[in-house]
């Protein structure tokens, strides 16, 4: 966005950096859901044919498998964000928009992207950013959120 642009639609060009370093919160809630996928097989019918039990011996391998190769911290992905939720993957060089649809979680952020007809997701997790790199994100993920013009005292004036 250039100077002008952003002077005219009231919105700051500022970029935030954001350095996440390799999450162990993010490893554990993979592995929460693998565990938690294991043990819908135990929902299956007790009487069940040989070949359904070689399937779910083959799911309990593939889980396991899984799980495994989740076994250190989750990597991290490097980006940056706008006041206006305009962001790049400092790792790839490619541009993304914020979505509405992103979320703020107890320590995580769902980060909803959509870049070139693409949508996606990003995770990112409390243990990975300092504090105030933590508490910058939230906000820009609540502005994305909401569609706020402002974000700070009185911002909140004209919500619900």
């Amino acid at each position: 966005m250039s100077a002008t642009a952003s002077e005219a639609s009231g919105v700051a060009a500022r970029r935030y950096h954001f350095y996440p370093r390799a999450s162990r919160d993010g490893r554990s809630w993979v592995l929460a859901g693998y565990l938690l996928l294991a043990a819908t097989l135990g929902l299956w019918p007790a009487e069940l044919p040989l070949w359904a039990r070689w399937v779910q011996g083959g799911i309990l391998v593939g889980l396991g498998l899984l799980a495994w190769r989740h076994r250190g911290p989750l990597p991290a992905r490097p980006f940056s964000l706008t006041e206006a939720g305009q962001g790049r993957w400092l790792d790839s060089d490619s541009d993304f928009a914020l979505s509405p649809a992103s979320r703020l979680l107890p320590r995580m952020a769902l980060l909803r992207w959509h870049q070139d007809g693409q949508r996606g997701w990003h995770w990112c997790h409390r243990d990975s950013f300092e504090r105030a790199d933590w508490h910058r994100l939230c906000r820009l993920v609540l502005r994305a959120q909401r569609g706020d013009s402002t974000v700070g005292p009185g911002s909140a004036a004209g919500s619900g």
